[in-house]
C-alpha cells in the first residue's frame, strides 16, 4: 500500500494548526507533524508516502519537493492549493487501488473514489485504527513478517535512538539540497523497486 497525505487536513486533525504562528512556529509544528506521521506508518511505509502541502507559506531554502525520513514532501507551488495538487497525482497513479489517500476533504474523498483508491479518514489515522483500514490482501509475506518482528522487538536505548535522529536529520539535510545529484526522484517507488525492498526485507537476518 501507498500512501498519499493531505498534509495540513491531517495536521488539522492532529490539532496541530493554529490561526497564527508566530516565528518559525509552522515550521516546527509541521516537523512534529511528519514525525508523529512516520510513527503512525512506521518506517517500511514512510518510503511508499507523500505528503501535500499547501504552498501558501513554503519552508524558507526548501525546494517544491524534499523528503522526510524517507517520506516524498511536495508544495503545491503553482497549483489551486493542495486538493488540486492532490487530485492530480490521483489522477495521475498507474495503480489506484494500491493507492491510500489520507484526508477528510471532500473534493479529494470523492477523487479517490473515482479511481477505486483506498479512502482513510483523518482521524481514522490518527485513532489507531490504520492497519484496520487497510485491505489485508496488500499485506505482502515480508510485510505481516516484519510487523511480527517489529512487534516483537525491544525498546531501543536512548543513546541509539538520539543517534538515529542523528543521522535521519543529516539524511533529511542532503535531499533537501536540490543541486545534490540524485535528489531528482520520482513521487513513488516503482514496483520492480517495492518488490526488491520487499525481496530485501525477507532476506534480512533480524536480530532476536
Amino acid at each position: 500500500m501507498r500512501y498519499l497525505i493531505d498534509g495540513y487536513n491531517l495536521m488539522h486533525a492532529k490539532g496541530l494548526m493554529k490561526a497564527n504562528f508566530r516565528g518559525d512556529g509552522l515550521h516546527r509544528a509541521r516537523l512534529s507533524f511528519l514525525d508523529a506521521v512516520v510513527g503512525q506508518l512506521g518506517h517500511l511505509d514512510a518510503v511508499r508516502t507523500t505528503v501535500v502541502f499547501d504552498a501558501a507559506d513554503p519552508p524558507a531554502n526548501r525546494p517544491v519537493q524534499s523528503s522526510h525520513k524517507g517520506m516524498t514532501l511536495l508544495f503545491a507551488v503553482n497549483e489551486e492549493n493542495a486538493d488540486a495538487a492532490i487530485e492530480r497525482l490521483i489522477a495521475q497513479d498507474s495503480a489506484p487501488r494500491q493507492l491510500a489517500v489520507v484526508s477528510s476533504d471532500r473534493r479529494v474523498r470523492e477523487a479517490a473514489r473515482r479511481r477505486g483508491a483506498t479512502m482513510i479518514e483523518a482521524d481514522t489515522f490518527w485513532s489507531g485504527s490504520l492497519k484496520h483500514a487497510e485491505p489485508k490482501a496488500l499485506k505482502t509475506p515480508a510485510r505481516q513478517a516484519l510487523e511480527r518482528q517489529t512487534q516483537r522487538a525491544p525498546a531501543m536505548d536512548p543513546e541509539e535512538a538520539r543517534q538515529f535522529e542523528l543521522q535521519f536529520a543529516e539524511a533529511d539535510r542532503q535531499l533537501a539540497d536540490p543541486h545534490r545529484p540524485g535528489n531528482q526522484t520520482p513521487l513513488f517507488l516503482s514496483d520492480e523497486e517495492i518488490r526488491q525492498l520487499e525481496r530485501d526485507i525477507k532476506n534480512e537476518t533480524w536480530e532476536p
